[in-house]
């Protein structure tokens, strides 16, 4: 199986560790501070990636640098990044390559759920995000 990993924090090493028996495709170091550059990095990976597939792939997206008190308009640049690969992925990809492969998308998700009851949550719950961290998990 082809694997992209995106992203090379603590959960993108862990993923690239445990990758043993797949066949890592090789990225390059994405210059997240600027964002014009970091979408461009991103769409040149997602064609590259897409040019290398054979039979089955996946793609583990982990990036993302967001927290609580990060900006609306950061936020707005983390979404663009993601936007941009997988219309570049979409773009390179044909079809039949397309249905062999999936993503995972790994999301902080609690930030979805800020101002919830004291109810245990679920997936039904409500979303009632509190900040723009909260917010940016659901778009």
């Amino acid at each position: 199986m082809k694997l992209l990993v995106v992203g090379r924090g603590l959960l993108g090493n862990g993923i690239v560790r445990c990758a043993l028996h797949d066949d890592l495709h090789p990225n390059e170091t994405i210059d997240w501070s600027a964002p014009a550059v970091a979408r461009d990095q991103l769409a040149r990976m997602a064609r590259s990636f897409a040019g290398s597939v054979g039979d089955t792939w996946r793609v583990a997206w982990c990036a993302g640098a967001g927290v609580v008190g990060t900006s609306d308009a950061q936020f707005l640049d983390e979404q663009s990044y993601l936007e941009t690969f997988l219309d570049a992925l979409a773009g390179a990809m044909t079809v039949a390559a397309a249905g062999r492969g999936g993503l995972f998308f790994a999301s902080s998700a609690g930030g979805v759920f800020g101002a919830g009851s004291s109810e245990a949550i679920t997936e039904l719950s409500p979303e009632t995000p509190v900040s723009a961290y909260g917010e940016s998990k659901l778009v």
